[in-house]
């Protein structure tokens, strides 16, 4: 039996309806026509968004960058709920981690998951934030809390890595872990770091092994640890992010970080579609 992937869990939605601290998530009937920002022109080809890798900006430049893009939590921007907020974010990644569960219940094979405590992406349940505010920590350090582009890129990597669909080389090649209580914290903040550094033209020159553990994962580290004590104890180092981010980039397959602009924009619609926030009539 196959375990259940975020993109493929999403086109189940319409089907749920859960409460969220005092709200909840009704299905919408109509969709509207969604025109996410887009990347630098410099980087898009035949509607593929590719990260441009020739980036030379010092790692104070990349901080400075970073900081700019965080909004003033007055402004009416900081305010807007975004199309993919935390909270529905969060939602998406909790059910399918409940289902895939479920999934391990119904087979309990010996192959059916992967060892979890052995896994990189393990987190153990002393320290596991609260999902919701995990993912609103990460995207407020990273100030993409407002982009829904960014946030697609990163479902769409996390998706790409942990599914058996995705195509390698060989059966030798990499893959991550299937989505889990366990490890979604981990794996969700691999794909957001991973897919910020795509979006902002910020891998690695050249992508061997270990070029992840540079000065660009540091300046992310330290935008985490400023913003939470809570996530510092889930990831406790520049060099575990960097490690995340190497196993998850190895585990995207033979697209690699390449993602067609229209599927993005799909993407978004569906999730627009799907998920309403209204508040909860008592």
């Amino acid at each position: 039996m196959k375990y259940v992937s975020i993109v493929r869990f999403i086109l189940l939605a319409h089907i749920l309806s859960t409460a969220v601290q005092g709200h909840y998530y009704t299905v919408k009937t109509t969709i509207t026509t969604v025109r996410p920002k887009s990347p630098n022109p410099s980087s898009v080809n035949n509607g593929n968004f590719t990260p441009n890798v020739n980036d030379s900006r010092s790692s104070v430049e990349h901080e400075t960058a970073l900081s700019r893009t965080i909004p003033n939590e007055t402004s009416t921007v900081a305010k807007k709920r975004g199309i993919l907020d935390h909270e529905s974010i969060a939602l998406a990644l909790r059910l399918t981690c409940e289902v895939n569960r479920r999934l391990y219940l119904g087979t309990r094979s010996s192959d059916s998951v992967r060892n979890d405590q052995a896994s990189v992406f393990y987190t153990p349940p002393a320290i596991r934030m609260d999902l919701s505010l995990f993912v609103e920590k990460i995207h407020e350090a990273f100030g993409s809390e407002n982009d829904p582009f960014v946030a697609a890129v990163i479902m769409i990597y996390l998706d790409r890595a942990c599914s058996v669909e995705t195509y390698r080389v060989d059966d030798r090649s990499i893959a991550c872990p299937y989505v889990t209580k366990t490890n979604v914290h981990k794996l969700y903040l691999a794909a957001s770091v991973l897919a910020l550094r795509a979006v902002r033209n910020d891998l690695p020159p050249i992508l061997s092994p270990g070029a992840f553990h540079d000065d660009i994962t540091d300046v992310y580290f330290k935008k985490l640890q400023e913003a939470s004590d809570e996530i510092i104890e889930i990831i406790t180092s520049s060099y575990e992010l960097g490690t995340l981010i190497e196993w998850m980039f190895a585990s995207l397959g033979t697209d690699g970080t390449m993602v067609n602009i229209e599927q993005v924009r799909s993407y978004i619609d569906k999730w627009k579609s799907l998920f309403q926030w209204e508040d909860k009539v008592c």
